[in-house]
């Protein structure tokens, strides 16, 4: 058994080495807190923002044997595991002393302006904020996501 655990653990040390080696061009792989993410070298130049596009690995939901990281409130899933994975996202991009306002996408023209976390779940297509301490997430599956950062104010 632990032959088996050291040999699991060099794959996917390698697997995320890969990764990293075949970033595309302005973007960079990083392992921080057990979570994956690939961020835009354009962004991090700014120190005030934190970004990063996750990836399934890590995170303590389980699905098929392994464990993933689900963002998402789904029915094969709990809240509070849910909740680990997003902690951890955040740890990731350190943003741990920041709140997450993310929405249920619904394929619309509905834009949010947010300057606190919402009382309710967001529906929509999109999140704009101003407000320091706020991470604004969006989750996609066939979509692309696209993120803006205004630099001037």
């Amino acid at each position: 058994m632990r032959r088996a655990v050291q040999t699991r653990k060099r794959v996917a040390q390698a697997r995320t080495r890969a990764r990293r080696a075949s970033a595309p061009r302005g973007w960079a792989f990083h392992k921080k807190a057990g979570v994956e993410i690939l961020q835009a070298s354009a962004f991090a130049r700014e120190a005030w923002l934190v970004h990063g596009f996750s990836t399934r690995l890590g995170g303590v939901s389980r699905l098929a044997k392994e464990s993933v990281l689900n963002l998402g409130f789904t029915e094969w899933d709990t809240k509070e595991v849910v909740g680990k994975n997003r902690a951890a996202l955040l740890a990731s991009i350190g943003a741990s002393r920041m709140q997450l306002v993310s929405l249920r996408q619904i394929h619309s023209d509905a834009i949010h302006r947010v300057d606190e976390v919402p009382h309710e779940p967001l529906k929509g297509d999109a999140l704009i904020s101003a407000t320091p301490g706020l991470v604004l997430g969006v989750q996609t599956a066939d979509c692309v996501p696209i993120l803006l950062a205004d630099t001037r104010t």
